[in-house]
């Protein structure tokens, strides 16, 4: 006996009920491809961020970003100070996002004390 394998977009499309659309089915294949992870966990994921849209969207877009900022870079067709002005813009943006991700885990962290956990 097969297992059918199951698309992310079906899985979303199991857990919503309606059509899903286009962008939160990107969003759980950007998730899936970064974490390598299973596609019901990826979609599982991308449905739960929905619930917020702004955050949801906004993930996609850095998602999006990198993949297309990698692919460029990987081409080698950048002159040198486009070059370095995108390798500047991305050490700044990266310990942008590993100072909120630290302080948002803090601030998680802090939540869970004064709420006696």
């Amino acid at each position: 006996m097969s297992i059918a394998h199951i698309t992310i977009k079906e899985h979303l499309d199991s857990m919503t009920k309606e059509r899903t659309g286009p962008w939160l089915v990107d969003l759980a294949q950007m998730l899936q491809e970064l974490g390598n992870m299973d596609h019901a966990l990826a979609a599982s994921l991308a449905y739960d961020l929905s619930r917020n849209h702004t955050i949801a969207q906004g993930l996609r877009e850095l998602i999006h970003g990198y993949q297309i900022t990698k692919e460029e870079l990987n081409k080698d067709r950048l002159t040198t100070i486009q070059s370095q002005t995108v390798k500047n813009a991305i050490k700044s943006i990266s310990a942008n996002l590993d100072q909120l991700s630290n302080s948002s885990f803090l601030e998680l962290s802090r939540k869970g004390e004064s709420n006696g956990k």
